[in-house]
């Protein structure tokens, strides 16, 4: 008989360890996770937990109870030393007590992967691997350093469900994205329906939307307005019978003194950078103590989650941000290959942006292959852009005829075309610098042609000497067909006019002599007629005496 009432003893304190107020009696069980589409992160390195004094209240009357069992089982011969178990953590792990959030955990684990995290400072590294994070209650505000970490996680695609209440503003954190809660009073309503006073009442103001989906109303409790923001949807507001209960004035009861509702309560932003945010004023509201009673509350925070982690967090984000890195770095290298190295420059640039936001989001080794395989082509196309602009240069000092300039500058341009492997351009350089070197020594023999015409032209000749005019006009008209090829046409004008001046010299020097010579002729003759005219005159004289 004995054994058997130690036996249902025994039963009694398994169910009452299973029940609301329980036995400590603690036990590990490993569970198998499945894989779930969302990652949801509950910082409880904060959290919040009922005061000593309600805790002692509240489990008074059931120490009691275990005490009296202890009494009942000594009776029997059963020594057993049982104590009440009573977590006063505001914890989303804490089932068992009315201030905890444990049933909204058991719902979240239905759909998300969820992490709670209980000790250490936020940091981005942390953070970016998961979709949303939840902060429901916290005793201190969060450092500028965890703010940013929020407000970064945020921006780069993840969902903040913050939750505020009369003991946990945390503006510290709202106040990052514009939005401000009210730091005293408690909303009330006693005109509303309510779940058990005039601090725990119905909400039957509702906005349809995604994240509210079928659900038109819940209970609000404790709630505290949202008394600032810029942007942002507001889909819960009080009526305009609530007013704001300040513990100065006395609680309960409205004073002139105290604000008149409508209070706006939930606010929703869809574009926080790549993001999504939530701002709630009653983080009581997903008590179990009301949970427990009304289901649509769980609905609503299953919705704003689920709405919350759309966009993916930052370990998601980097992967479309990786694609489009890589669409740039493939058209860049392809417009690379065709030798448009601005337009290619161009997107590779643009793929060096997408990598390193998509590293800065979510570091990973995807993102860095792919900014350095841009970065390594960005490099050619400067070598490329810097190669044509040498040959652009060296074609402007061909066309000036500046060819030792150009055979410079083309050298300089064959040499980067070398080395980003630009076979066309590089035979380009090479046909242009002998095409420079053939025109040089055109050129050059023009000129010394010409220079050696007009030593001959200049030397000092005899009357009749035309061999000097005769060797200058020879080797102008060798230097007019140098200056031809040469394709100057100033310089052929010049031998030519060069050529015409020798061609008059020397006519000039054949006419001078025939004039001599004839006049010469001339002469004799006149001479050797007079000679003989004399002889005849002489002859006949004498004949005659």
């Amino acid at each position: 008989m004995k054994r058997i009432i130690v036996f249902i003893i025994v039963a009694i304190c398994l169910i009452v360890n299973a029940s609301t107020r329980t036995i400590i009696c603690e036990s590990t069980e490993s569970e198998q996770k499945e894989e779930k589409n969302l990652k949801i992160l509950i910082d409880e390195s904060r959290v919040h937990a009922v005061d000593e004094e309600t805790r002692h209240e509240y489990i008074a009357d059931f120490e009691k109870f275990v005490e009296q069992l202890e009494q009942a089982m000594r009776a029997l011969g059963v020594h057993v030393d049982l104590k009440v178990k009573c977590d006063p953590q505001y914890s989303f792990e804490n089932l068992g007590e009315p201030w905890g959030f444990g049933l909204i955990k058991q719902s979240l684990e239905d759909l998300a992967e969820v992490t709670i995290r209980r000790t250490g400072l936020l940091n981005y590294p942390t953070l970016m691997k998961y979709d949303i994070l939840v902060i429901a209650s916290f005793n201190r505000s969060y450092s500028p350093g965890e703010v940013g970490a929020i407000k970064k996680f945020v921006e780069n695609g993840g969902g903040l469900f913050l939750l505020a209440d009369s003991d946990s503003q945390n503006n510290s954190v709202s106040d990052a994205f514009k939005v401000t809660f009210s730091d005293e009073g408690i909303t009330a309503d006693a005109t509303a329906e309510q779940l058990t006073d005039v601090h725990t009442f119905y909400l039957h103001t509702l906005s349809r939307h995604t994240l509210t989906g079928e659900v038109e109303t819940m209970v609000l409790k404790h709630g505290i307005p949202i008394i600032q923001y810029e942007t942002g949807l507001v889909l819960g507001k009080t009526s305009h019978t609530a007013w704001l209960d300040r513990q100065e004035e006395g609680l309960g009861s409205q004073d002139k003194k105290e604000e008149e509702g409508p209070f706006d309560i939930l606010l929703a932003m869809e574009d926080v950078g790549l993001g999504r945010a939530v701002f709630f004023g009653g983080a009581l509201s997903f008590w179990n103590s009301v949970t427990m009673e009304e289901h649509n509350n769980i609905d609503l925070f299953i919705n704003a989650v689920t709405w919350l982690g759309e966009p993916g967090g930052p370990y998601k984000q980097y992967l479309p941000l990786n694609e489009q890195a890589q669409t740039f770095l493939e058209e860049g290298m392809s417009l690379y290959d065709t030798h448009a190295f601005s337009e290619a420059q161009e997107q590779l640039l643009t793929a060096c942006s997408l990598s390193e936001q998509s590293h800065d989001v979510y570091p990973h080794a995807d993102s860095l292959r792919i900014l350095e395989k841009a970065q390594s082509y960005i490099a050619l196309c400067e070598r490329g852009l810097e190669a044509e602009t040498f040959f652009e240069t060296a074609q402007t000092s061909f066309e000036n005829r500046e060819y030792e300039t150009a055979i410079e500058t083309y050298e300089a341009a064959l040499a980067l075309y070398t080395e980003i492997v630009y076979a066309e351009r590089s035979a380009e350089c090479n046909i242009q610098i002998e095409e420079c070197k053939r025109l040089i020594s055109l050129r050059d023999q023009a000129e010394s042609l010409y220079a050696q015409a007009e030593e001959h032209l200049n030397r000092e000749s005899g009357m009749f000497d035309t061999a000097g005019y005769q060797e200058a006009r020879s080797l102008f008209e060798q230097s007019m067909e140098k200056w031809e090829a040469y394709g100057d046409p100033d310089k052929v004008t010049d031998c030519e006019e060069k050529i015409h001046f020798c061609i008059n010299e020397i006519s000039r020097v054949e006419q001078t002599k025939m004039l001599i010579i004839g006049g010469a002729v001339t002469a004799v003759i006149i001479c050797g007629l007079a000679a003989f005219l004399f002889i005849r005159r002489r002859k006949r004289h004498a004949e005659t005496q």
